[in-house]
């Protein structure tokens, strides 16, 4: 929505959008194309329309100053409601429905931006606004939010460019590409959803930032490296405070797609890391100016906080350079010095692998005491390895781990999500706790804070595919009550029966605790000169 006082000429872009559908989305995408086109062009926010005033004739005369109209859509866009529980597009004064149905009326070009993987409306929509289901939308996934930004911008770009042309010479400059029933763009047909790659692709980004902060996954072979990644962006929507992370590369944008899409999507496994992906990402988001209520903590207030943009390398190797066959070679050299360079380390430890060959704390000690002599005179390096660690442990929803923690009563459960989960406060003696037949906890523990900063590494408790509820099937399910809380059903989301044998999700994937740690070591590593 406009700011109330807008004197635009017919050149701006008009952002409509709703707080509680897609605020955080919008504003992002308002941010950077504040960068490419200036404040003079671009609109939003026609909340603050003084009182006394028309809102009908404010809404109109702000969208009508403008040649293009972006419709922001979320998912819960067709089914927000109001104070008395209707819907708020049927609401006579809703302004999103008075700014689309302005725009529409006057021959406006209207893009609809879906974001957070929002599908198209079809249906459902009041008379007023019909015709913006045959309008061509254009995507902007969470994962390549900057790229697809800059392809819409290129979009926009044109539609300017032959508006004020067509002002020029006086002809009508409304039905132009995606708006009006003018042609469709790159030949994508009407009524259907286009990727913002409709556009010629953006140029290649430059080389490396300086600014750019390297984070290694390291864990062995079916840690859970490469499903952790694919979870991320969607854990990341969902996490609270805006924060995103956005490919700052082709390569990376294409790798992180297929990852998500395998997982969210198809509900699959993707397929383990070959070799060593790196994926150069930004990440965004608000930092609290104190310490932050996180997830999973019992108490706390609301605090200040300052927004935050960081420009990350994630290192993923293959889990068998790990080995100790693979000692010595190029491979494992090449990781070796992947996590040298690198200032953060996720470090994914899984149960399961622990269980069945006992031998994480051998490779653990191998890793550090290779690393240590990679570091051993750098200026980093004083007496102990310099790096911020997250300690993943991975697979919590597993049966037989959620079992575990509720034996020792370290059960939580997220205010938002209902999930179950573990303290932070308690990850570290859970980890302890889940191994203690073998002992691989206990000694991952020690070797990881014989050779790190003890205060430089915290352990989380995660899951990428998270929890299934299931209340009319048999299933073999865990029964737990958070402190003081009721009993709450759940069971694994992973199907480990499924087509041709292969494991896959049950239902729709919810990642718990996977975006903290990286929050967490993106906001600490970040700090370290």
């Amino acid at each position: 929505m406009a700011d109330s006082g807008i004197g635009a000429g017919p050149t701006g872009i008009f952002i409509s959008y709703r707080r509680d559908d897609a605020g955080t989305p919008a504003q992002w995408l308002y941010e950077l194309l504040l960068a490419r086109f200036g404040p003079d062009v671009l609109f939003k926010d026609v909340d603050s329309i003084p009182p006394g005033q028309d809102f009908v004739a404010t809404i109109s005369r702000a969208v009508g100053s403008c040649a293009v109209l972006l419709a922001v859509i979320g998912r819960q866009w067709l089914t927000v409601t109001g104070p008395g529980g209707g819907r708020r597009l049927d609401d006579p004064g809703d302004f999103v429905c008075l700014e689309i149905e302005t725009a529409l009326t006057r021959g406006i070009t209207v893009i609809p931006v879906l974001v957070d993987g929002a599908p198209m409306p079809q249906r459902d929509l009041p008379d007023g606004i019909a015709d913006l289901a045959r309008r061509n939308a254009v995507t902007l996934s969470p994962v390549r939010f900057m790229a697809d930004t800059d392809r819409l911008a290129a979009v926009l770009e044109r539609i300017l460019a032959e508006r004020a042309e067509a002002a020029g010479s006086g002809r009508s400059g409304g039905e132009y590409a995606t708006g009006g029933a003018g042609p469709s763009p790159a030949g994508v047909p009407s009524g259907t959803t286009a990727r913002a790659s409709m556009v010629p692709r953006a140029e290649a980004p430059p080389a490396r930032r300086r600014d750019e902060i390297g984070i290694s996954l390291w864990g062995g072979p079916a840690s859970g490296k490469t499903a952790f990644l694919a979870a991320l962006s969607t854990a990341l929507i969902h996490y609270g405070d805006g924060w995103s992370m956005i490919a700052n590369d082709e390569a990376s944008e294409e790798a992180l797609t297929r990852l998500s899409e395998d997982l969210t999507g198809k509900q699959v496994f993707p397929e383990a890391t070959v070799g060593i992906g790196r994926y150069r990402v930004m990440l965004r988001g608000q930092v609290p100016e104190t310490a932050r209520k996180r997830l999973w903590q019992r108490s706390g207030s609301e605090r200040r906080s300052r927004p935050v943009t960081m420009n990350l390398t994630l290192v993923d190797a293959q889990g068998s350079f790990l080995a100790s066959d693979e000692a010595g070679t190029d491979a494992q050299r090449e990781l070796i010095g992947c996590l040298a360079e690198s200032r953060g380390i996720l470090c994914m430890f899984d149960p399961f692998t622990e269980t069945e060959c006992g031998d994480t704390a051998d490779r653990t000690l191998a890793v550090c005491n290779q690393l240590t002599r990679t570091m051993l005179g750098t200026s980093h390096f004083a007496e102990r390895l310099p790096h911020f660690v997250a300690v993943c442990v991975t697979k919590f929803d597993a049966a037989g781990h959620l079992e575990t923690a509720a034996g020792r009563r370290l059960i939580a459960r997220d205010a938002d999500s209902a999930l179950p989960g573990v303290l932070d406060s308690d990850a570290r003696a859970y980890l302890w706790e889940l191994c203690k037949d073998s002992g691989g906890g206990e000694q991952v523990i020690r070797i990881l804070e014989r050779y790190f900063i003890p205060e430089r590494i915290r352990y989380f408790v995660t899951s990428a595919t998270g929890f299934h509820i299931e209340r009319d099937r048999e299933r073999s399910t865990v029964e737990y009550g958070p402190r003081g809380g009721p009993i709450v059903k759940y069971v694994s989301n992973v199907d480990p029966g499924g087509e041709f044998g292969a494991a896959r999700l049950r239902g729709r994937a919810h990642p718990v605790n996977v975006a903290e740690p990286v929050v967490w070591l993106s906001t600490q590593v970040a700090s370290w000169a």
